[in-house]
Protein backbone atom coordinates (compact mmCIF):
# COMPACT_ATOMS: atom_id res chain seq x y z
CA UNK A 1 0.00 0.00 0.00
CA UNK A 2 2.73 2.31 0.51
CA UNK A 3 4.87 1.57 -2.25
CA UNK A 4 1.52 2.17 -4.54
CA UNK A 5 0.85 5.78 -2.64
CA UNK A 6 4.62 6.22 -2.81
CA UNK A 7 4.44 6.13 -7.11
CA UNK A 8 1.74 8.37 -7.44
CA UNK A 9 3.43 11.67 -6.92
CA UNK A 10 6.22 10.48 -9.10
CA UNK A 11 3.41 10.37 -11.78
CA UNK A 12 2.71 14.05 -11.30
CA UNK A 13 6.32 15.12 -11.14
CA UNK A 14 7.03 14.24 -14.39
CA UNK A 15 3.21 15.43 -15.91
CA UNK A 16 4.84 18.80 -16.59
CA UNK A 17 7.77 17.35 -18.12
CA UNK A 18 5.84 15.56 -20.62
CA UNK A 19 3.45 18.61 -21.43
CA UNK A 20 6.26 20.63 -21.79
CA UNK A 21 8.05 18.38 -24.40
CA UNK A 22 4.44 17.35 -26.18
CA UNK A 23 3.94 21.49 -26.48
CA UNK A 24 7.66 21.56 -27.86
CA UNK A 25 7.22 19.06 -30.34
CA UNK A 26 3.60 20.39 -31.58
CA UNK A 27 5.51 24.07 -32.03
CA UNK A 28 8.29 21.99 -33.92
CA UNK A 29 5.91 20.51 -36.16
CA UNK A 30 3.90 23.71 -36.58
CA UNK A 31 6.86 25.74 -37.32
CA UNK A 32 8.52 22.88 -39.96
CA UNK A 33 4.69 22.41 -41.34
CA UNK A 34 4.47 25.95 -42.19
CA UNK A 35 7.93 26.05 -43.46
CA UNK A 36 7.58 23.53 -46.10
CA UNK A 37 4.19 24.62 -47.40
CA UNK A 38 4.70 28.61 -47.76
CA UNK A 39 1.30 29.27 -46.17
CA UNK A 40 2.84 31.98 -44.74
CA UNK A 41 4.42 34.03 -47.61
CA UNK A 42 1.16 32.71 -49.35
CA UNK A 43 -0.85 34.52 -47.03
CA UNK A 44 1.13 37.87 -47.04
CA UNK A 45 1.24 37.96 -50.64
CA UNK A 46 -2.46 38.09 -50.83
CA UNK A 47 -2.40 41.08 -48.54
CA UNK A 48 0.05 43.02 -49.89
CA UNK A 49 -0.25 46.16 -52.30
CA UNK A 50 0.73 46.17 -55.88
CA UNK A 51 1.52 48.73 -58.61
CA UNK A 52 0.11 47.15 -62.05
CA UNK A 53 -0.46 49.97 -64.22
CA UNK A 54 2.34 50.17 -67.07
CA UNK A 55 4.53 47.16 -65.91
CA UNK A 56 6.41 47.20 -69.03
CA UNK A 57 7.72 50.72 -68.22
CA UNK A 58 8.54 50.06 -64.47
CA UNK A 59 11.23 47.32 -63.37
CA UNK A 60 11.81 46.00 -59.63
CA UNK A 61 14.87 47.54 -57.78
CA UNK A 62 16.30 45.67 -55.01
CA UNK A 63 16.76 49.11 -53.18
CA UNK A 64 13.82 48.12 -50.56
CA UNK A 65 13.30 52.21 -49.86
CA UNK A 66 12.54 52.04 -53.72
CA UNK A 67 11.34 48.45 -54.83
CA UNK A 68 11.20 49.58 -58.34
CA UNK A 69 11.53 52.48 -60.99
CA UNK A 70 11.30 53.16 -64.25
CA UNK A 71 12.24 51.16 -66.79
CA UNK A 72 15.57 52.95 -68.75
CA UNK A 73 15.22 52.65 -72.58
CA UNK A 74 11.75 51.70 -72.99
CA UNK A 75 9.03 51.95 -75.17
CA UNK A 76 5.66 50.39 -75.18
CA UNK A 77 2.17 50.86 -76.30
CA UNK A 78 -0.74 50.62 -74.18
CA UNK A 79 -4.81 50.43 -74.98
CA UNK A 80 -6.92 51.83 -72.17
CA UNK A 81 -10.49 53.14 -72.34
CA UNK A 82 -11.18 52.80 -76.26
CA UNK A 83 -8.05 55.13 -76.81
CA UNK A 84 -4.21 53.82 -77.49
CA UNK A 85 -1.22 55.79 -75.30
CA UNK A 86 2.43 55.31 -75.66
CA UNK A 87 4.96 55.22 -72.52
CA UNK A 88 9.03 56.14 -73.71
CA UNK A 89 11.31 56.21 -71.26
CA UNK A 90 15.00 57.43 -71.83
CA UNK A 91 18.34 56.20 -70.69
CA UNK A 92 18.21 57.76 -67.23
CA UNK A 93 14.76 56.54 -66.38
CA UNK A 94 12.95 60.11 -66.91
CA UNK A 95 9.76 59.87 -68.57
CA UNK A 96 10.72 62.58 -71.44
CA UNK A 97 13.40 62.49 -74.62
CA UNK A 98 16.90 61.43 -74.09
CA UNK A 99 19.02 64.37 -72.67
CA UNK A 100 22.36 64.52 -71.77
CA UNK A 101 22.83 64.00 -67.45
CA UNK A 102 25.36 67.04 -67.93
CA UNK A 103 23.48 69.80 -67.59
CA UNK A 104 24.08 72.32 -70.94
CA UNK A 105 25.17 76.57 -70.45
CA UNK A 106 22.42 78.73 -70.23
CA UNK A 107 19.51 75.76 -68.76
CA UNK A 108 17.27 75.88 -65.71
CA UNK A 109 16.93 72.15 -64.91
CA UNK A 110 13.51 71.29 -62.68
CA UNK A 111 12.93 67.63 -61.48
CA UNK A 112 9.62 66.46 -60.68
CA UNK A 113 9.15 63.46 -58.09
CA UNK A 114 5.56 62.15 -57.62
CA UNK A 115 3.39 59.64 -58.09
CA UNK A 116 1.04 58.45 -61.51
CA UNK A 117 0.09 62.28 -61.14
CA UNK A 118 3.14 62.91 -62.27
CA UNK A 119 3.86 60.15 -64.61
CA UNK A 120 1.15 60.79 -66.41
CA UNK A 121 -1.41 57.78 -66.35
CA UNK A 122 -2.88 57.02 -69.79
CA UNK A 123 -1.42 59.73 -71.17
CA UNK A 124 1.28 60.15 -73.61
CA UNK A 125 4.53 61.59 -73.42
CA UNK A 126 3.68 64.64 -74.69
CA UNK A 127 0.69 65.23 -72.54
CA UNK A 128 1.59 64.84 -68.94
CA UNK A 129 1.90 67.85 -66.71
CA UNK A 130 5.17 68.26 -66.16
CA UNK A 131 5.87 68.12 -70.32
CA UNK A 132 3.40 70.75 -70.88
CA UNK A 133 4.64 72.58 -68.18
CA UNK A 134 8.48 72.84 -69.93
CA UNK A 135 6.51 73.59 -73.12
CA UNK A 136 5.36 76.42 -71.28
CA UNK A 137 8.04 78.18 -69.42
CA UNK A 138 10.09 78.09 -72.80
CA UNK A 139 6.88 79.89 -74.36
CA UNK A 140 6.75 82.96 -71.98
CA UNK A 141 10.41 83.31 -71.28
CA UNK A 142 13.37 83.27 -73.32
CA UNK A 143 16.09 84.39 -71.70
CA UNK A 144 17.03 80.93 -70.66
CA UNK A 145 16.01 77.26 -71.53
CA UNK A 146 13.97 75.26 -69.56
CA UNK A 147 14.06 71.42 -68.61
CA UNK A 148 11.62 69.72 -66.71
CA UNK A 149 12.23 65.86 -66.50
CA UNK A 150 9.10 63.83 -65.35
CA UNK A 151 10.10 61.21 -62.36
CA UNK A 152 6.70 60.33 -61.54
CA UNK A 153 6.56 56.46 -61.32
CA UNK A 154 3.53 55.06 -60.58
CA UNK A 155 1.99 54.83 -56.53
CA UNK A 156 5.46 56.43 -55.44
CA UNK A 157 5.38 57.63 -52.09
CA UNK A 158 7.59 59.88 -50.11
CA UNK A 159 10.26 57.07 -48.96
CA UNK A 160 10.54 56.64 -52.83
CA UNK A 161 10.51 60.01 -54.16
CA UNK A 162 13.37 60.53 -51.51
CA UNK A 163 15.49 57.85 -52.48
CA UNK A 164 15.13 58.74 -56.47
CA UNK A 165 16.19 62.37 -56.14
CA UNK A 166 18.68 61.79 -54.04
CA UNK A 167 20.20 59.56 -56.60
CA UNK A 168 19.25 62.27 -59.77
CA UNK A 169 20.89 65.30 -57.45
CA UNK A 170 24.45 63.43 -58.18
CA UNK A 171 23.43 62.68 -61.90
CA UNK A 172 21.55 65.62 -63.42
CA UNK A 173 22.42 68.48 -61.34
CA UNK A 174 18.88 70.00 -60.88
CA UNK A 175 18.22 73.63 -59.90
CA UNK A 176 14.58 73.06 -58.49
CA UNK A 177 12.94 69.90 -57.12
CA UNK A 178 9.66 69.38 -56.78
CA UNK A 179 7.98 66.86 -54.47
CA UNK A 180 3.86 66.14 -56.26
CA UNK A 181 1.92 64.84 -52.95
CA UNK A 182 -0.76 62.74 -53.89
CA UNK A 183 0.04 59.70 -52.39
CA UNK A 184 0.25 58.32 -48.86
CA UNK A 185 0.96 55.41 -46.53
CA UNK A 186 3.26 52.04 -47.46
CA UNK A 187 4.97 51.44 -50.62
CA UNK A 188 3.46 49.22 -53.44
CA UNK A 189 5.12 46.44 -54.67
CA UNK A 190 5.35 45.99 -58.64
CA UNK A 191 3.50 43.14 -59.54
CA UNK A 192 5.17 39.89 -61.28
CA UNK A 193 7.92 39.97 -59.15
CA UNK A 194 10.28 38.61 -57.11
CA UNK A 195 8.52 40.09 -53.61
CA UNK A 196 9.59 37.49 -51.09
CA UNK A 197 13.47 38.38 -51.27
CA UNK A 198 12.61 41.91 -49.50
CA UNK A 199 10.70 39.80 -47.30
CA UNK A 200 13.76 37.81 -46.69
CA UNK A 201 16.66 40.51 -46.59
CA UNK A 202 14.33 43.19 -44.19
CA UNK A 203 12.38 41.47 -42.13
CA UNK A 204 10.78 44.79 -40.86
CA UNK A 205 8.42 44.27 -44.03
CA UNK A 206 6.74 41.39 -42.02
CA UNK A 207 6.25 43.73 -39.22
CA UNK A 208 4.37 46.54 -41.65
CA UNK A 209 1.98 43.30 -42.06
CA UNK A 210 1.65 42.47 -38.69
CA UNK A 211 1.33 45.88 -36.95
CA UNK A 212 -0.87 49.17 -38.18
CA UNK A 213 0.49 51.28 -35.58
CA UNK A 214 2.56 54.15 -35.84
CA UNK A 215 5.19 52.41 -34.03
CA UNK A 216 5.40 49.59 -36.44
CA UNK A 217 8.44 51.41 -38.30
CA UNK A 218 10.39 50.61 -34.80
CA UNK A 219 10.19 47.04 -33.72
CA UNK A 220 12.53 45.95 -31.33
CA UNK A 221 15.83 43.81 -32.13
CA UNK A 222 14.05 40.26 -30.86
CA UNK A 223 11.02 41.01 -32.75
CA UNK A 224 12.78 41.75 -36.32
CA UNK A 225 14.58 38.17 -35.37
CA UNK A 226 11.74 36.27 -34.74
CA UNK A 227 10.00 37.64 -37.86
CA UNK A 228 13.13 36.96 -39.94
CA UNK A 229 13.57 32.60 -38.68
CA UNK A 230 10.31 31.58 -37.25
CA UNK A 231 7.83 30.88 -40.40
CA UNK A 232 5.04 29.57 -37.12
CA UNK A 233 5.94 33.30 -35.37
CA UNK A 234 5.15 35.25 -38.11
CA UNK A 235 1.85 33.70 -39.68
CA UNK A 236 -0.03 33.73 -35.99
CA UNK A 237 0.94 36.85 -36.12
CA UNK A 238 -0.27 37.72 -39.26
CA UNK A 239 -3.63 35.89 -38.92
CA UNK A 240 -4.16 37.65 -36.09
CA UNK A 241 -3.84 40.96 -37.17
CA UNK A 242 -6.19 40.06 -40.21
CA UNK A 243 -8.67 38.99 -37.11
CA UNK A 244 -8.05 42.98 -36.01
CA UNK A 245 -8.67 44.19 -39.46
CA UNK A 246 -12.30 45.43 -39.54
CA UNK A 247 -11.84 47.42 -43.36
CA UNK A 248 -11.21 44.47 -45.16
CA UNK A 249 -8.49 46.12 -47.36
CA UNK A 250 -4.78 44.35 -47.59
CA UNK A 251 -3.35 44.21 -44.20
CA UNK A 252 -0.25 46.02 -46.06
CA UNK A 253 -2.50 49.00 -46.73
CA UNK A 254 -3.45 50.06 -43.72
CA UNK A 255 -0.52 50.25 -42.24
CA UNK A 256 0.13 54.19 -40.41
CA UNK A 257 3.10 54.07 -39.40
CA UNK A 258 5.37 53.95 -42.80
CA UNK A 259 3.76 57.56 -43.36
CA UNK A 260 5.85 58.78 -40.49
CA UNK A 261 9.32 57.79 -42.80
CA UNK A 262 8.03 59.49 -46.02
CA UNK A 263 8.05 62.56 -44.42
CA UNK A 264 10.85 61.72 -42.65
CA UNK A 265 12.95 61.05 -46.14
CA UNK A 266 12.14 64.16 -47.24
CA UNK A 267 12.52 66.35 -44.76
CA UNK A 268 16.17 64.51 -44.47
CA UNK A 269 16.79 65.24 -48.32
CA UNK A 270 15.51 68.68 -48.18
CA UNK A 271 17.90 69.76 -45.05
CA UNK A 272 20.80 68.53 -47.06
CA UNK A 273 20.58 70.27 -50.31
CA UNK A 274 18.36 72.67 -49.76
CA UNK A 275 21.35 75.51 -49.77
CA UNK A 276 22.28 74.47 -53.24
CA UNK A 277 18.75 73.56 -54.97
CA UNK A 278 15.61 74.78 -54.63
CA UNK A 279 12.46 72.74 -53.11
CA UNK A 280 8.60 72.83 -53.09
CA UNK A 281 5.71 71.02 -53.00
CA UNK A 282 2.83 70.73 -55.11
CA UNK A 283 -0.50 69.35 -54.07
CA UNK A 284 -3.35 68.78 -57.00
CA UNK A 285 -6.74 69.49 -57.51
CA UNK A 286 -8.00 66.02 -55.93
CA UNK A 287 -10.60 66.95 -54.34
CA UNK A 288 -13.42 64.49 -56.20
CA UNK A 289 -13.57 60.68 -56.24
CA UNK A 290 -12.66 59.34 -59.62
CA UNK A 291 -14.79 57.19 -61.88
CA UNK A 292 -13.04 53.84 -62.57
CA UNK A 293 -14.04 52.06 -65.88
CA UNK A 294 -12.82 49.08 -64.72
CA UNK A 295 -15.44 48.58 -62.08
CA UNK A 296 -17.92 50.77 -62.37
CA UNK A 297 -19.29 53.21 -59.78
CA UNK A 298 -16.25 53.08 -58.08
CA UNK A 299 -13.78 55.91 -57.21
CA UNK A 300 -11.33 57.19 -54.07
CA UNK A 301 -9.90 60.35 -52.82
CA UNK A 302 -6.72 61.19 -52.48
CA UNK A 303 -6.08 62.60 -48.97
CA UNK A 304 -5.70 66.60 -48.82
CA UNK A 305 -3.56 66.85 -45.45
CA UNK A 306 -0.15 66.85 -46.08
CA UNK A 307 0.92 69.15 -43.12
CA UNK A 308 3.61 66.96 -41.71
CA UNK A 309 5.83 67.36 -44.95
CA UNK A 310 5.26 71.51 -44.63
CA UNK A 311 6.99 72.08 -41.28
CA UNK A 312 10.32 73.06 -43.08
CA UNK A 313 10.66 77.18 -43.16
CA UNK A 314 10.69 78.04 -46.54
CA UNK A 315 9.78 75.50 -48.35
CA UNK A 316 6.88 76.68 -50.58
CA UNK A 317 3.53 74.54 -51.14
CA UNK A 318 2.42 75.32 -54.78
CA UNK A 319 -1.28 74.22 -54.97
CA UNK A 320 -4.07 74.43 -57.50
CA UNK A 321 -7.83 74.54 -57.17
CA UNK A 322 -10.82 74.05 -59.19
CA UNK A 323 -13.93 75.91 -59.23
CA UNK A 324 -17.63 74.97 -59.15
CA UNK A 325 -18.26 75.58 -63.24
CA UNK A 326 -15.04 73.60 -64.15
CA UNK A 327 -15.80 69.90 -65.31
CA UNK A 328 -15.12 67.35 -62.68
CA UNK A 329 -12.09 65.88 -64.79
CA UNK A 330 -10.40 69.02 -63.60
CA UNK A 331 -9.96 67.44 -59.98
CA UNK A 332 -9.49 63.83 -61.17
CA UNK A 333 -5.75 62.46 -59.83
CA UNK A 334 -5.62 61.13 -63.15
CA UNK A 335 -6.66 64.18 -65.35
CA UNK A 336 -6.87 63.57 -69.37
CA UNK A 337 -4.72 65.32 -71.97
CA UNK A 338 -6.83 68.38 -72.38
CA UNK A 339 -6.62 68.84 -68.27
CA UNK A 340 -2.74 69.07 -68.05
CA UNK A 341 -2.16 72.61 -70.43
CA UNK A 342 -4.05 74.46 -67.12
CA UNK A 343 -1.83 72.31 -64.86
CA UNK A 344 1.07 73.95 -66.58
CA UNK A 345 -0.36 77.57 -66.89
CA UNK A 346 -1.16 77.41 -63.50
CA UNK A 347 1.91 76.09 -62.11
CA UNK A 348 4.02 78.69 -64.12
CA UNK A 349 2.38 81.33 -62.62
CA UNK A 350 2.95 79.83 -59.04
CA UNK A 351 6.80 79.46 -60.02
CA UNK A 352 7.01 82.80 -60.80
CA UNK A 353 5.55 84.33 -58.15
CA UNK A 354 7.00 82.32 -55.47
CA UNK A 355 10.40 83.08 -56.88
CA UNK A 356 11.25 79.51 -58.08
CA UNK A 357 12.18 79.96 -61.95
CA UNK A 358 15.64 81.58 -62.83
CA UNK A 359 16.92 84.71 -61.71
Amino acid sequence: MNQQSNHIPSKKKWLPIFVLTGLVLALFASEVTIRVSGVDWRYAEKNLFYQIEDVFNHVADPDPKLLYRLRPNSSYRYYWDHQNYSVSINSLGERGPERKSSKPANVYRIAVFGGSNVYGSHLNNNETWPARLEAELNRRFQSVRYEVWNFGTSAYVGTQMARLANEMIARIDPDLIIFALSNSGIMAFLSDTDIQSYFEHNPIFWNYLIDDSDDSIRPSQVKLWCLKHSHLYRYTLMVLAGIRNKNNLPLWHINRGFEQLNVQHIHELIEKHRSSIKFCYFVGPYNKPEPNPIASGSGYTIPRSYTEYFQIPDVPVLSIETTEAMPPEFSFVHPPSHVTPWYAERLTDLLKDTGLLAN
